[in-house]
C-alpha cells in the first residue's frame, strides 16, 4: 500500500494520539515486540492478537511485522472509552483514510 503525504500526516496524527513515537511512523511496519513496547501491552498479548487473527501481520525476512495502519485501525476498533463528537469524527476520518478513501475534514 502506497501512502500519499496527506495520508502519512494523518497516520502521524493518529500515532501521536496513541503515543506511538513519530520516528516509527516513517517505517510503516513494526515488529511484534515494538508493538508491545509502544502500546504498553505485553508481548504475549500482542502474540495472542496475532494468533487469533485480530491483528493482521505480514511476513517479512526474519519474521513477522505489523503495518502501522493496521495497528492504528486495530486500536480504533477496540476503543471502549466514551467518545466525544470531535474524537468520533477523528475516528471516522481515520477509518476512511485506512480504507483508502480521502479523509473528510468535517468535525
Amino acid at each position: 500500500m502506497t501512502h500519499t503525504n496527506s495520508e502519512l500526516e494523518e497516520l502521524r496524527r493518529l500515532a501521536h494520539r496513541y503515543g506511538i513515537p513519530l520516528d516509527l511512523v516513517d517505517r510503516l511496519t513494526l515488529r511484534p515486540r515494538e508493538v508491545a513496547r509502544v502500546t504498553g501491552f505485553s508481548l504475549l498479548t500482542v502474540r495472542k492478537w496475532i494468533d487469533s487473527g485480530e491483528l493482521e501481520v505480514i511476513q517479512v525476512p526474519g519474521g513477522l511485522a505489523v503495518s502501522l495502519a493496521d495497528l492504528l485501525r486495530f486500536l480504533e476498533q477496540h476503543k471502549v472509552a466514551r467518545q466525544r463528537r470531535k474524537s468520533a469524527s477523528l475516528a471516522d476520518r481515520a477509518r476512511a483514510l485506512l480504507d483508502g478513501q480521502p479523509p473528510s475534514r468535517q468535525t
